[in-house]
């Protein structure tokens, strides 16, 4: 039966015993090497390691044995990996988090099918062994989920298409949704926390083998925030670089917009099956193979600013069911062609009255004849006066679809001459009036037309829903950019009549606008010809003039004070 040592840096860890250990016996099996227990007695079960699994950052994982369950099922076990850290602060940050893994993974991984669940946690200090001394270990026992993490998956099998990133985002996002949801603080009913999990990655979701599920695991990083609160990273910086937000490896401010900034890099690297990158080129590669919403949806979540991406995971959510709605509409079913010489019709069963007009049409004039073959028609077959009726009162399909069609007519009008998103919202709502005509149980027999139209007013009602949020976005950035530039001009006039003009304080000024400048070509750049796209080039124009007005005065004051830091109104600065 094999054991494996979980001592960091056992010379050989691997330990072989004739017997499977009796799960109701108190005496301890040791490691031949280095007398590390390899039973391992937590405070509700006790553990054979047999294993290892992984290796991360701060800890290793292996797979063992839960002896106290009564099918001996396999649970994964996680040692906390801190003996090469001599940094005390650091250390015990990692302890921290640790802890607070296994309490979050209490809560969540029972709440959740897509979170391994907390079996038991627990320390004990292990026995010294050369030059060691008795260094404290601390275990964390959880669900032990048999299968492939992602990152392996895509490097065996190659890059995702687009709808294996829908299936993805349609499994993973509605987790975080779970883990970001607002909860009470025990004890506190004032205030409530939220849960980020901050590395999230292909590594840390793993497929399982029966069931094809994904599994977000390593809950090493997790952070509960105080909702409503700002949160600053002020210790050590969780995560792995190449997924994690600008704000996360600049200690700042962290919310549910940066795990859904990793969630999209996990997706950039899945599309590639390259770790992401920053460069450009990258991502140009990464989004040339999918549908222009899934790129769109892709890019706002990793929009550098948080304030400019979905701010949940349900945003995203409801984004991705949009662009799986219209993938879904089936392509309209054309009939052949009529061919206008032939006799063939295609038409269905005739009705009475059909048959009826039919044979007045064939039969002499004569009263005497018709009247005996009406007679004859009302007997035999029955005229449904009730269906008469009711296909009386039934409205035209024909007046269905020119109502359809003006509410159409009416949203693509408003998206021509639209000069707000305001306008943009009220031709959504048109496209939704065309769609539900088309779609009323009235209207169950639709033609080869309606489908064709209601497939078109379809994919125009998801590209403007996708259109909206960039047009808020760039909206947003365009005020921001004005922020920025109205504090930088007020500056520049009070710096102009000022009694002292200095060089650093003329450069700071420049580089608010050169960040205005910034914030108003991501608008040219990242959108697709948004509404504010005249005013954002006229407003660029604008700030790039302020720049050379200040590059006119800075030559001033050097041509006036050489080697100087600036002017005063009667001499030259030091």
């Amino acid at each position: 039966m094999m054991y494996y040592c979980t001592r960091p840096h056992c010379p050989s860890p691997e330990n072989h015993f004739p017997d499977s250990p009796d799960p109701h016996t108190t005496s301890e099996i040791f490691c031949k090497t280095c007398g590390m227990p390899l039973i391992l007695t937590g405070r509700r079960g006790r553990y054979q390691t047999i294993k290892p699994v992984g290796n991360g950052g701060f800890g290793s994982l292996f797979q063992a044995i839960d002896l106290y369950s009564g099918n001996q099922r396999y649970c994964a076990i996680k040692r906390l990996k801190i003996d090469e850290i001599r940094d005390v602060e650091k250390n015990e940050a990692i302890k921290a988090a640790f802890d607070r893994e296994a309490k979050v993974l209490e809560f969540l991984g029972d709440n959740s099918g897509n979170i391994p669940t907390l079996y038991d946690y627990f320390s004990f200090i292990a026995p010294a062994f050369g030059q060691q001394e008795k260094p404290e270990s601390k275990y964390l026992v959880q669900q032990y989920i048999e299968g492939e993490n992602l990152s392996k998956e895509v490097e065996r099998r190659g890059p995702f298409s687009e709808a294996e990133i829908l299936d993805f985002l349609k499994q993973i996002l509605p987790v975080l949704e779970f883990i970001h949801k607002e909860r009470y603080i025990d004890g506190d009913v004032e205030r409530k926390i939220i849960h980020l999990h901050r590395d999230i990655k292909p590594q840390n979701i793993v497929r399982e083998t029966a069931t094809q599920r994904l599994f977000l695991v390593d809950f090493g990083a997790v952070k509960q925030v105080v909702a409503g609160e700002t949160d600053v990273q002020k210790s050590m910086v969780f995560g792995s670089r190449k997924y994690a937000p600008p704000e996360q490896e600049q200690k700042g401010s962290v919310d549910p917009s940066s795990d859904l900034y990793s969630l999209a890099r996990t997706c950039l690297h899945l599309l590639t099956n390259t770790p992401p990158s920053d460069d450009i080129q990258y991502r140009e590669q990464a989004t040339g193979n999918i549908s222009a919403p899934l790129r769109k949806i892709l890019i706002k979540m990793l929009r550098d600013k948080p304030m400019y991406r979905y701010q949940s995971a349900t945003e995203v959510l409801e984004a991705v069911e949009v662009l799986e709605a219209v993938r879904k509409v089936p392509e309209p079913i054309v009939a052949p062609p009529i061919d206008e010489r032939s006799d063939t019709k295609l038409i269905g069963k005739p009705s009475p009255w059909e048959t009826f007009k039919s044979l007045l049409i064939k039969l002499d004039k004569s009263v005497f004849l018709v009247i005996p073959i009406i007679i004859g028609i009302v007997a035999v077959i029955g005229i449904n006066w009730q269906g008469v009726i009711q296909l009386s009162l039934t409205p035209n399909n024909n007046n269905k679809l020119s109502q359809a069609e003006d509410f159409a007519q009416t949203a693509l009008d408003l998206i021509k001459n639209a000069k707000n998103v305001t306008a943009l919202e009220e031709a959504k709502t048109n496209f939704v009036r065309a769609i539900d005509i088309l779609e009323s149980p009235v209207n169950s027999d639709i033609n080869v037309k309606e489908q064709q139209k209601l497939s078109s007013y379809k994919t125009q009602l998801a590209e403007l829903s996708e259109r909206i949020p960039e047009e808020q976005t760039a909206q947003e950035l365009l005020t921001e950019a004005k922020k920025i530039a109205e504090k930088a001009n007020k500056e520049l006039e009070e710096y102009k009549t000022s009694n002292v003009q200095t060089i650093s304080e003329l450069k700071s000024i420049r580089s608010k606008f050169e960040r205005a400048i910034g914030e108003v070509e991501k608008i040219i750049t990242d959108h697709s010809k948004p509404l504010v796209v005249t005013d954002a080039n006229e407003i660029k124009e604008n700030y790039k003039d302020k720049i050379d007005s200040i590059d006119k005065l800075k030559m001033e004051i050097d041509s006036d004070c050489p080697n100087s830091d600036g002017r005063g109104k009667l001499s030259c600065l030091p």
